[in-house]
């Protein structure tokens, strides 16, 4: 383990218990890096994906979004109405 995860560890192990073994941390800290880096490299991938594939997939996989208002992201812009069908 590097001296970045060893301080990750050093931090997560005073969240996660007394009782957790060194292997269960180390564990718990390879996790949170492999989870970290995936999201680092789908953030610098989003802007090549196609947009209204991801779209189409968030849609058809989101259950309840009819329970939550639109919110505009930034004030004084409207947001645009859902597309559906």
């Amino acid at each position: 383990m590097g001296p970045a995860c060893a301080s990750y560890a050093t931090t997560c192990a005073g969240f996660v218990g007394a009782g957790t073994t060194e292997v269960a941390l180390n564990a718990l800290v390879a996790t949170a890096m492999r989870r970290y880096s995936r999201y680092w490299l789908e953030t610098f991938r989003l802007p090549k994906l196609d947009h209204v594939a991801i779209a189409t997939a968030v849609q058809a996989n989101t259950t309840g979004a009819e329970h939550v208002e639109p919110q505009s992201p930034r004030p004084g812009i409207r947001p645009r109405a859902a597309a559906h069908g």
